[in-house]
């Protein structure tokens, strides 16, 4: 197997889409995917970008998690459509590397396990709630 310059030690693009978002670092991994954070780079991106965006990384090259981004890319086209503001991550775009399909969205550096520490619980509960509602009243 050839091995690929653009990977870097932790098996991961150190440049997506020809140069748009350059590696920073692995922020979590679980059974449905892998989430690094990406530096956008402005001067080659064409679009606007935050300068920071999280790229989910399916797991396998089959299309198992091609849902959750059809899911969140229909999200994010009715939110912004109804301009409700929510915390949860924005679709920006999806595309593959070497066979490995990913997606870009938001970054957000507040975990849930963040929010419950600083909140409390009963926050939490009543964020999610909210959450929820606003994603229901979306669709």
């Amino acid at each position: 197997m050839e091995s690929d310059p653009n990977l870097n030690e932790h098996g991961f693009p150190n440049d997506l889409e020809y140069g748009k978002f350059s590696f920073v670092k692995k922020l979590d991994s679980g059974g449905q995917g892998v989430v690094c954070l990406y530096r956008s780079m402005p001067q080659r991106t064409g679009q606007t970008f935050p300068e920071q965006v999280a790229v989910k990384f399916d797991p396998t090259t089959d299309t198992a998690n091609l849902t959750e981004t059809l899911f969140l890319r229909d999200m994010t086209k009715k939110i912004e459509e109804q301009k409700i503001q929510i915390n949860i991550p924005k679709y920006y775009m999806h595309s593959s590397y070497k066979l490995r399909r990913f997606f870009v969205m938001t970054y957000l550096p507040e975990s849930i396990e963040d929010l419950v520490k600083s909140k409390g619980e009963l926050k939490r509960n009543e964020m999610l709630s909210d959450t929820a509602v606003k994603m229901l009243d979306a669709v």
